[in-house]
């Protein structure tokens, strides 16, 4: 526990994420090529749509978009680099992949990213999608149906994200129809929040990407609310966790993502976080759990891994938005369960071998404690629009002596809806 960084972070800066420029390398860098092949199957795994004004890149082939994500990988992944590009080869039969980059890193790139797409991951995930849109009662189920769920679907994989350094593997619902049109996982207010909380108890703002390698349990991208009727947990089992059925998604994945190459040398697996109502759902289920609540922590050894893994069950990261100081648990509750869940991140991807009992415990003495952090997220999360700042929360928690109830009238009047939010989870 040494190890974890309790000091409160005052401001979250914006991790750069442009989608082609080059992050800086030494002019000496070596180049890293491989192919991705076949070309039908890797077009299918790279799904495209018509990007919106506030896109981080705007692609219009599957080179571009591979490029796209790819570039935001690297970055994240912490990798300096000249150049990476990606172009269909001289016989139309594979898409070569090029990263000019001195880091050594960047050669791990050809193993993860090649496994991530293989039949056995992505492959499975493909298999999922395939079945559930060939089914009227899974497929985008139309409103005039009782259970009836807005759209657009669309298939969309957790690109973009790192894939050789992460630190922790959160396990989510689905994706944000709005991150798909951003082409980035990341930009949401979900992701976001999430970012603050990590900030909050001491994660750098430029580590935060480092926890943030997704497994959703289901891999369509979906509008941000409305959705519960339609992706169930019993359908994520159904099409992404059915290994008889050839769609065995979530579980390989998992596996892949919590065993980075950065956590060779250590204990345990990078930590599995496990967000909100649906995810604790199938989390149960494929552990055998006879219940799976918020904070609950464990160990377990996920298939074909010979490492434990240590998890946490979750509220879903934008849930507290919707609580207030007489809610039921209250903003604070939420508060100080969510920073205990940041700081369990924290603390178990620097030792992957530690008791997770201990260190959840210690963390939620630590965060229940941390009143500056509690208040100034609280105050945020209650906030309306125009949503406050960090440095607005810290002034009236500064006056206030860190006490977020009840809050001043901006923050209890009725709020216009955050994008790309969701409906409540916990």
């Amino acid at each position: 526990m040494n190890s974890v960084v309790f000091a409160l972070r005052r401001t979250l800066q914006a991790f750069p994420v442009a989608a082609l420029m080059a992050a800086a390398a030494p002019a000496s860098a070596a180049v890293v090529s491989y192919d991705l092949a076949p070309v039908s199957y890797i077009q299918q795994l790279y799904t495209m749509t018509t990007p919106a004004s506030y896109a981080s890149c705007k692609p219009s082939t599957t080179e571009a978009t591979i490029a796209c994500y790819l570039t935001e990988s690297l970055k994240r992944d912490k990798i300096p680099f000249n150049s990476v590009n990606v172009v269909l080869n001289s016989a139309g039969s594979a898409y070569t992949v090029s990263i000019d980059s001195a880091d050594p890193r960047a050669a791990q790139y050809q193993a993860a990213q090649t496994t991530f797409l293989d039949q056995n991951h992505a492959g499975q995930a493909l298999n999922g999608v395939t079945a559930c849109e060939a089914d009227s009662s899974c497929w985008q189920v139309q409103p005039q149906d009782p259970k009836g769920c807005p759209g657009p679907w669309q298939f969309w994989l957790p690109l973009g994200l790192p894939m050789v350094s992460q630190k922790a593997v959160m396990m989510l619902h689905y994706p944000p129809y709005t991150s798909f049109q951003a082409y980035d996982y990341l930009n949401n207010a979900t992701l976001n929040r999430w970012e603050r909380l990590l900030t909050s108890v001491g994660v750098p703002a430029d580590q935060v990407n480092l926890y943030e390698a997704i497994v959703d349990v289901m891999p369509i991208a979906a509008p941000g609310s409305g959705e519960t009727a339609c992706l169930t947990p019993a359908m994520s089992e159904t099409y992404f966790g059915n290994a008889s059925a050839n769609r065995n998604y979530i579980a390989p994945m998992l596996t892949l993502l919590a065993n980075p190459p950065v956590n060779a040398g250590k204990r345990g697996t990078a930590p599995v976080l496990v967000f909100g109502s649906e995810p604790r759902q199938v989390w149960a289920s494929m552990n055998k759990l006879a219940s799976f609540n918020v904070l609950d922590v464990g160990t377990v050894t996920l298939p074909g891994a010979t490492k434990p893994t240590a998890y946490i069950g979750a509220n879903h990261p934008i849930a507290a938005v919707y609580d207030t100081c007489t809610s039921t648990p209250n903003i604070v509750q939420m508060e100080i369960q969510d920073l205990t869940t940041a700081c369990f991140a924290e603390a178990m991807s620097a030792d992957p071998g530690a008791d997770p009992i201990k260190v959840k415990n210690t963390c939620y003495a630590l965060q229940s404690l941390n009143q500056p952090a509690i208040c100034i997220n609280a105050m945020m999360d209650m906030s309306k629009k125009p949503y406050w700042t960090w440095a607005q929360a810290k002034t009236w928690c500064d006056a206030n002596n860190n006490n977020p109830c009840p809050p001043p009238p901006a923050a209890t009047s009725a709020k216009a809806p955050k994008a790309a939010s969701v409906q409540k989870k916990q």
